[in-house]
C-alpha cells in the first residue's frame, strides 16, 4: 500500500477489499483522525499492527482486516477505538491472548476473531459487552471455563461461535439469559458434564452445534434428555450433537421441528422410536456409528422432505422396509454395516431422486433386481459384503452417471459384460470376491477416468488386456487370486504397480518387476 495515503487528512471511508494488495499497512494511515470505515479485507497484506493503533482514530466505527496474513498480537491500544462498532480480524495469523481492553468498547456490536492463532484464557470483562450482537472466536486455541453468568452480560447477543478451541468445564446455565440468541456453535471443544436444559428457553434459536465434545452428556441422572427441552425451540432448524453422549432417542423427538439433525457417534442405543416419523421437516438425518437396534420403523415414510438418511454402522435388523421408497425426495441413503436381511426392495426403482445408495456389509440375499440397472442418475452404488447372487447383465450400461460401483463380497456369477465400457464417469469399480468368470473385457480400457479397479478373488481367465495401459488416472489395481495367464502389460501406470496386485494367478509373465513371487 502506498505510504502517501497518510496524507489524506480528510478521508472518512476507505474500501480496498478483495484486491491483490500486498505488504504492510503504512503506519501513517492510523493518524487520519477523520477515518470512520477501514475495509482492507481479502487481500495479501501482512505484518503487524502498530502498538499505537487507535490513538488517533477517535471516529473509527468499522475496521475490517479479515482474510489477510497479519500476525503478532492485537495491540492493547485497540481499546482506544471507543467508537468502534464492527471489528473483523478473521482469517489471519494473529496470536497471543485477546486484549481485555476490547471488553471496554461499549459500542461494539460485531467482533470476529475466528481462524487465527489466539490462545490463553478470555478475560471476564470480555463477557460483558452488552452491545454485542455477533461474537465469532472459532478455530483458535482459546481455553478456560466459561463464566456461569455469561448470558447476563450479552442481552443483545444473536450469534455466538466459539467452536474449535479448548474450552473446558460445564456449559453454563446462564446462557439462557442471552435470550436473543439465534445461533450457538460450541463444537470441537472439551466441554464436559451434563448439558443444561435451559436451551429450551432460547425461543429464537435456529442453530445449535454441540458436536465433538466427547465428555458432554445430553441427559441427566433422571434420564431427562435435552432433545425434550429443545421441542420448545420452534425456530430451531439445525441441531448437531455428534460425538457427545446422548444415550437414547426419546419419544419426544417427534415434536422437534428441525430440518437437519446430526447425532453420529453419540452412544445412542435401543430402537428407533416410532415417533421419528413425525419429524416432517427433516431434510437430513444422520445417526451413523451408534448402537441402534431393532427394525427401521415403517413410520419413516412420514419424513417426506428427507434428502439424506444415514444409519451406517449400527445394529439395525429386519428388512429394508418398502416405506423408504415413499420418501420421493430421498437422494442419499446410507444403511451399510448393519444386520439388515432379506431381499433388495424392487420399489427402489421408482426413486428417481436417488443418487447414492450404500447397503454394504449387511445380510441381504437374492439377486440384484433388474430394475436397479435403470437408475440412470445413480452416482454411487455400494452393495458389497452381502450374499447377493445372480449375474451382471448388459443393462449395467444404463448407470450412465455412476462414479462408484462396489459389488464386491457377494456371490455374483457371470462374465463382465463388454457394455460396462459405457460407464464413462466411473472412478471406482470393485467386483472382487465374487464368482465372475470369463476374460477381462478389453472395453475396460475405455473407462478413461477410472482410478480404482479391483477384480481380485474371482474365476477370471485369459490375459490382462493391454487396453488398460491407457487408463492414465489409475492409482490402484488388483487382479490377484484369479486364473489369469499371459504377459502383464508394462505400459502406462502398470509400470508403477507392485507384484502383489497380480499374485496368485496361474501363468502371468512379462516385466520381471511385476512377476509374482
Amino acid at each position: 500500500m502506498p505510504h502517501e495515503m497518510g496524507n489524506l487528512n480528510k478521508l472518512q471511508y476507505l474500501y480496498l477489499s478483495s484486491n491483490n494488495l500486498e505488504g504492510g499497512i503504512p503506519f501513517s494511515l492510523f493518524n487520519i483522525t477523520t477515518l470512520k470505515i477501514v475495509n482492507l479485507g481479502d487481500n495479501h497484506l501482512n505484518g503487524t499492527l502498530p502498538s499505537e493503533l487507535c490513538h488517533s482514530l477517535p471516529q473509527l466505527e468499522i475496521f475490517v482486516l479479515s482474510a489477510n496474513q497479519f500476525e503478532g498480537s492485537i495491540p492493547l491500544s485497540i481499546g482506544n477505538c471507543t467508537s468502534l462498532k464492527f471489528l473483523d480480524l478473521d482469517d489471519n495469523h494473529f496470536s497471543g491472548s485477546i486484549p481485555e481492553e476490547i471488553g471496554y468498547l461499549d459500542q461494539l456490536e460485531t467482533l470476529q476473531l475466528s481462524n487465527n492463532r489466539m490462545s490463553g484464557h478470555v478475560a471476564l470483562k470480555f463477557f460483558n459487552i452488552s452491545t454485542l450482537r455477533i461474537l465469532y472466536l472459532g478455530n483458535n486455541s482459546l481455553s478456560g471455563i466459561l463464566p456461569s453468568d455469561m448470558g447476563s452480560g450479552f442481552p443483545n447477543l444473536e450469534k455466538l461461535q466459539i467452536h474449535g478451541n479448548m474450552f473446558v468445564g460445564n456449559i453454563p446455565n446462564g446462557i439462557a439469559n442471552a435470550s436473543k440468541l439465534t445461533e450457538i456453535n460450541f463444537m470441537n471443544n472439551e466441554f464436559s458434564g451434563i448439558i443444561p436444559n435451559v436451551f429450551g428457553g432460547l425461543t429464537l434459536l435456529e442453530r445449535l452445534h454441540l458436536d465433538h465434545n466427547n465428555n458432554l452428556k445430553l441427559y441427566d441422572s433422571f434420564g431427562f434428555n435435552i432433545l425434550t427441552s429443545l421441542t420448545a425451540c420452534r425456530k430451531l432448524k439445525y441441531l448437531s450433537v455428534s460425538e457427545t453422549s446422548l444415550s437414547k432417542l426419546p419419544k419426544s423427538i417427534g415434536n422437534l421441528t428441525i430440518g437437519y439433525f446430526w447425532a453420529d457417534s453419540s452412544r445412542i442405543d435401543g430402537n428407533l422410536p416410532l415417533e421419528i416419523g413425525n419429524m416432517s421437516n427433516l431434510v437430513r438425518l444422520s445417526l451413523s456409528t451408534n448402537d441402534l437396534k431393532g427394525p427401521i420403523p415403517t413410520t419413516i415414510k412420514g419424513l417426506h422432505k428427507l434428502q439424506c438418511l444415514d444409519f451406517d454402522n449400527n445394529g439395525l435388523q429386519g428388512s429394508i422396509v418398502d416405506e423408504l421408497c415413499e420418501i420421493r425426495s430421498l437422494s442419499d441413503l446410507y444403511l451399510s454395516n448393519n444386520k439388515l436381511s432379506g431381499v433388495l426392495p424392487t420399489c427402489l426403482e421408482n426413486m428417481s431422486s436417488l443418487r447414492k445408495l450404500h447397503l454394504g456389509s449387511n445380510r441381504l440375499t437374492s439377486g440384484i433386481p433388474f430394475s436397479f440397472w435403470s437408475l440412470k442418475d445413480m452416482l454411487e452404488l455400494n452393495l458389497s459384503s452381502n450374499a447377493l447372487n445372480g449375474n451382471l447383465p448388459m443393462e449395467i450400461s444404463k448407470l450412465r452417471a455412476i462414479v462408484l460401483l462396489d459389488l464386491s463380497g457377494n456371490q455374483i456369477s457371470s462374465n463382465i459384460p463388454e457394455t460396462i465400457s459405457l460407464l464413462t464417469t466411473l472412478q471406482t469399480l470393485s467386483l472382487a470376491n465374487n464368482k465372475l468368470y470369463g476374460t477381462i473385457p478389453t472395453s475396460l480400457g475405455e473407462l478413461i477416468i477410472l482410478s480404482f479397479l479391483d477384480l481380485s478373488q474371482n474365476l477370471l481367465t485369459g490375459a490382462i488386456p493391454k487396453s488398460l495401459e491407457s487408463l492414465s488416472f489409475l492409482e490402484s489395481i488388483n487382479f490377484s487370486y484369479n486364473m489369469l495367464q499371459g504377459e502383464i502389460p508394462d505400459g502406462g501406470h502398470f509400470k508403477n504397480f507392485t507384484a502383489q496386485s497380480f499374485m496368485h494367478n496361474e501363468g502371468l509373465c512379462g516385466n520381471p518387476l511385476l512377476q509374482p513371487f
